[in-house]
């Protein structure tokens, strides 16, 4: 069976960690990012299925990014923007951008799980 590869991008690497724990828990392929030019530059290499993504990162946004994914990219991959912001205005600006879902950190294993699993398994 193909697992499936999601990349989590985030600057904080507790948080890439706990992330990659979940996921890899759950059976699936995971590759890691510490910014966004690290991602960009490992994208080509390795699609992923799916991109977990962090929007507030030194240098380049979360939001270009995003807008990369979503436009410039011949295949849109799916998007989960993880905030530890928990402001409306940034979670609409995250789905404005192209964002298929908005999880604010803290979140549970089992609800971050099943909002993967509903992305990946072509769910609305």
């Amino acid at each position: 069976m193909d697992r499936k590869h999601i990349t989590v991008v985030d600057d904080d690497s507790t948080m890439r960690r706990l992330v990659r724990e979940w996921l890899e828990g759950a059976g699936y392929r995971v590759s890691e990012a510490a910014n966004a030019l690290d991602f960009t530059m490992q994208e080509g290499a390795d699609r992923p299925d799916l991109v977990i993504l962090d929007l507030k990162m030194p240098g380049i946004s979360g939001y270009r990014v995003l807008r990369h994914l979503k436009t410039d990219a011949e295949q849109p991959v799916p998007v989960i923007v993880l905030s530890g912001s928990s402001n409306p205005n940034d979670r609409m600006a995250s789905l404005s951008a192209g964002a298929d879902s908005y999880v604010a950190k803290p979140t549970t294993r089992d609800a971050f799980l099943t909002e993967i699993h509903r992305l990946l398994s072509g769910g609305a």
